[in-house]
């Protein structure tokens, strides 16, 4: 039955059936979160609603700590276990599952602790902070049960099984949206803390999912507490932690200023603020998606020694991941105002069109740079890139608060993560990548620029098709769009991939002092 299990799906049907189970899970998680968002805004109001990011990004800060195990654990299991070193995955495995345990343990007092006097760290709405605690202990849970089991998900990448990732991931967005359509339906008192309650019951329904393949797909290598290795959890230390670090700099430039907006500037403008950020989120979402179908491929050829492979598959991943972003945002800037007259008539302000614009944007290089990071990750070079990062991302903050004492306000923290996130991902990141793989940097920024050349082109493109069409009906406005995509998937193709559009030197060019 393992063998059967490992064995089923292997070849180029499971990729195209993970990323069919990865969108349609995207598709419903974005779905959620379309009737999810003016419902609460109009029920509780958009202070309120403002706390569903905030408690979002509390999850994410458990996950940067307990990645610090789990983060890179992934990498050494399938590494040891593709060698043939069976023991020795079954080492990485089990050590870092009980010092997640272990860790757990440690960080579950300072948890509580957040939660008790969140009122008086964060700015809250009157007569909603029971509630509002209430909805951060569930969201925080989930996000331990997550961090927790995250390394049984080794499994998955192990077999190269991501087709069985993707229906897990299917599988907690259904039970997430089937709980909150029950918990909002009015049989019960409508409260943030139906959402809560629903991540709550997603987040364990993957852990009994990975628990369940995991005993399937690596039953020789399942946690054993006599396996516990000392080396192997220095090993694990000295590469999460630096992933951690990392991560930190990713937070404090997207979490960590929505949260100076709600201490600065108040729960309203980070309502606001938060409300900016769904768009760039969902599209993020589908490019995490696409560019983790290829992390197993460079874990392999890594492994192999083949470095004219995963230069390959680098190029690949980076060009796919770009043309998903380059259609996801030329889309999402073309039909802004009218998507935002049917979601949240009240809420369309200039303000938040704008603030919407300037954090989509950065989608486009952030989507280019995800393949040099699980470059990085599956080298096990994250060290330097995770310090400047974060002394970036540091300096971006320090800006932001200089910018709120100025009286720029909301616009200045918007403009100071648009500032931060395009330098990094479009300029340091294709040339840290680069360098580890001895190329000319020219032969990794072509795909950034052609992205950002196909975008631009795409909204212009979108824009004057608007100005000669009737748009006076839904049914138009549909027409409009459906010809909108096809347009931009045309353009977005032709710009990533056609060789001869602009002499940018497509060709590969190692660097010779390599």
């Amino acid at each position: 039955m393992n063998d059967a299990i490992k064995m089923k799906g292997t070849g180029e049907g499971k990729v195209g059936f993970h990323l069919l189970c990865g969108g349609v899970s995207h598709l419903i998680s974005v779905g959620i979160a379309f009737f999810l968002t003016p419902f609460l805004i109009g029920r509780l109001g958009i202070e309120t609603y403002g706390f569903y990011p905030i408690a979002l990004e509390a999850m994410a800060v458990i996950g940067l700590l307990m990645g610090v195990l789990s983060a890179t654990a992934n990498r050494y299991v399938a590494v040891e276990y593709m060698g043939e070193r069976r023991a020795e995955a079954g080492k990485y495995l089990s050590t870092v599952f009980f010092s997640s345990l272990g860790l757990f343990l440690l960080l579950l007092a300072p948890a509580i602790l957040f939660v008790v006097f969140s009122d008086s760290l964060l700015d809250m709405p009157v007569g909603q902070t029971g509630q509002i605690k209430g909805f951060l202990a569930l969201m925080m849970g989930a996000a331990f049960l997550d961090a927790v089991t995250a390394v049984l998900g080794a499994s998955y990448e192990t077999t190269g099984r991501l087709d069985l990732r993707a229906a897990q991931e299917l599988a907690t967005v259904l039970v997430k949206g089937s709980l909150l359509w029950f918990l909002l339906s009015g049989v019960l008192p409508i409260s943030v803390i139906s959402v809560g309650a629903a991540v709550l019951a997603s987040s364990f329904v993957g852990a009994l999912f990975r628990i369940f393949m995991a005993r399937h797909l690596i039953p020789d290598i399942l946690p054993r507490r006599e396996q516990f290795s000392g080396a192997a959890l220095r090993r694990v230390l000295a590469s999460g932690t630096w992933y951690s670090v990392n991560e930190l700099g990713g937070w404090l430039i997207g979490g960590g200023l929505l949260l100076l907006v709600n201490r600065m500037l108040g729960a309203a403008e980070a309502g606001v603020y938060s409300l900016a950020l769904t768009a760039s989120r969902v599209v993020c979402g589908v490019m995490m998606v696409a560019a983790g179908v290829f992390v197993p491929t460079l874990t392999r050829q890594f492994a192999k020694g083949d470095r004219a492979a995963l230069l390959r598959e680098i190029l690949r991943c980076e060009r796919l991941v770009g043309l998903f972003a380059l259609v996801g945002v030329s889309m999402t800037v073309g039909f802004l105002r009218e998507f935002l007259e049917v979601w949240l008539s009240a809420e369309n302000t200039p303000l938040l069109r704008l603030l919407t614009v300037m954090a989509i944007i950065p989608i486009l290089s952030v989507a280019c740079a995800l393949p040099f990071f699980h470059l990085a990750v599956v080298m096990d070079r994250v060290r330097k890139m995770a310090l400047l990062y974060l002394a970036g991302a540091l300096l971006g903050v320090a800006a932001a608060i200089a910018a709120v004492f100025l009286g720029v306000g909301i616009l200045g923290v918007a403009a100071v993560s648009f500032g931060c996130r395009v330098l990094w991902f479009s300029v340091f990141m294709p040339l840290y990548a680069a360098r580890l793989l001895g190329v000319e940097p020219l032969t990794l920024f072509t795909p950034v620029v052609r992205t950002y050349v196909g975008a631009a082109l795409s909204v212009v493109l979108i824009f004057a098709l608007k100005g000669v069409c009737r748009m006076s009906s839904p049914l138009e406005v549909f027409i409009v769009g459906a010809v909108s995509l096809c347009a931009v998937l045309a353009v977005g193709f032709f710009a990533v991939y056609a060789k001869n559009m602009v002499d940018f030197g497509e060709d590969i060019r190692y660097n010779s002092k390599k």
